[in-house]
């Protein structure tokens, strides 16, 4: 299975973004990974470029949700930018369609409720989100799911809630489980 994983760069006050720091980690070292700019349009770019160069299985994203009180896994993506704050470059949307010919939403075909059950018999609390907000992050988990990889987009926490160990911790935990339980259904 060919997996690319995806990172945001800082933006606003996130200096840190845990989710850089997660897959420039040395986990993360055997597969395609690439840092997205929180910009409108670069990011979709990027990915998209990178979707369309490798040709993936699945995309593995993890971003920033600094407002959260732990890890979210989201189950779909909202085909709506509109967020009150800029992106790295001060461009700001609102109400502005990421794609007038797909749907209002799309929903990954990613197992979540069997992903968060095994994670959570393992002590790795997390929830599944039905909200991926309207940023960068949407724009993303979006733009992957419309290109039809199996797409899962995983909310990380600010660093004052979590560290780097326990994200590695639940990141091998979600690559354990995509390669025994994603990797067998689809032999």
């Amino acid at each position: 299975m060919k997996i690319l994983v995806t990172g945001f760069g800082p933006f606003l006050d996130n200096d840190i973004n845990p989710s850089k720091k997660l897959v420039e980690s040395s986990l993360f070292a055997s597969f395609d990974t690439m840092i997205l700019p929180v910009s409108y349009g670069k990011a979709r770019e990027s990915l998209l470029l990178a979707i369309d160069s490798i040709n993936p299985d699945l995309v593995l994203s993890f971003g920033l949700a600094s407002s959260r009180k732990g890890i979210t896994i989201e189950k779909k993506a909202i085909n709506m930018l509109d967020a009150k704050c800029p992106d790295a470059d001060g461009v700001t949307k609102r109400k502005e369609i990421i794609d007038p010919s797909l749907p209002p939403s799309l929903v990954t075909e990613f197992p979540l409720e069997e992903l968060v059950n095994a994670l959570k018999k393992d002590g790795i609390p997390l929830s599944i989100s039905l909200d991926a907000g309207r940023y960068i992050c949407n724009e993303v988990f979006f733009t992957s799911l419309a290109q039809k990889p199996l797409s899962l987009f995983v909310h990380l926490p600010a660093f004052s809630i979590s560290s780097l160990d326990d994200d590695i911790i639940l990141a091998k935990a979600i690559m354990s489980f995509i390669k025994h339980e994603v990797c067998l259904s689809k032999k």
